[in-house]
């Protein structure tokens, strides 16, 4: 199961990440396991070799995901 994880004030620098429980580990997509906003994550996941359909990953996500903007570090 795919968990979506609210990283906004977590003074990580990004908003946000996924988990995978099954596998218990941070997913990496293209290189990266955090992001800024949808089209981010969609960016890193188009490059990336992956079974499931980004609609899965769509769903899980608040509306403010897809709003661009960048955590003050």
């Amino acid at each position: 199961m795919i968990r979506f994880i609210d990283l906004r004030g977590q003074h990580t620098g990004y908003n946000f990440a996924w988990f995978d429980t099954v596998r218990y580990i941070f997913p990496i997509f293209n290189g990266e396991q955090v992001f800024d906003s949808w089209d981010d994550f969609k960016e890193n996941y188009q490059l990336h070799p992956h079974r499931d359909s980004i609609e899965r990953y769509r769903k899980l996500c608040p509306d403010w995901v897809f709003i661009s903007f960048k955590e003050e570090k």
